[in-house]
């Protein structure tokens, strides 16, 4: 069984952002980080730490637990900063002197709200050409959860945790 797969069946309930770092783009320093916790060395293979993961004991996996605490900070902090930014951001444009960039994404929501009321009308009103129908499904499922919903989650805030 790989390191993943064992990750996540016995952290997966403990640990999930450990076993979420193991499956993204920060895999090698997470697989560093429980070898320097598992086996006390930050260079141990993935077969070795996988190994010491199905035997860890109860200090190692409250010391994980530590681990995961600390990953959940991070991206806290993350998530905080690109929310400031985007608040910067936001009023930046509003204080320009441009008028296009202060009123650039009331236009914007505007657009994709009354594009995708035509395109329900559309679909819903008018003769759809044979074949035409899952096709049409498809667009009006993306328009439903992905336009409009970027649009209300941005104006309204979303509802996420």
């Amino acid at each position: 069984m790989d390191l993943f797969n064992l990750a996540a069946n016995l952290l997966g309930s403990v640990a999930p952002t450990v076993v979420s770092a193991l499956a993204g783009k920060e895999a090698g320093a997470m697989v560093a980080t429980l070898s320097n916790v598992l086996l006390g060395k930050p260079n141990g293979t993935e077969a070795e730490v996988a190994k010491a993961l199905s035997n860890a004991t109860p200090e190692q996996l409250a010391e994980i637990k530590r681990i995961e605490s600390v990953e959940r900070i991070k991206i806290a902090e993350i998530e905080k900063d690109d929310r400031v930014d985007a608040r910067e951001l936001q009023v930046a444009s509003l204080t320009s002197n441009d008028w296009v960039v202060r009123r650039f994404l009331y236009q914007f929501s505007w657009f994709w709200a009354a594009m995708c009321s035509v395109y329900f009308f559309c679909v819903t009103f008018l003769p759809m050409p044979p074949g035409g129908k899952d096709f049409a499904l498809t667009i009006l499922g993306f328009l439903l959860g992905t336009a409009i919903g970027a649009v209300v989650n941005f104006w309204y805030g979303k509802s996420s945790e």
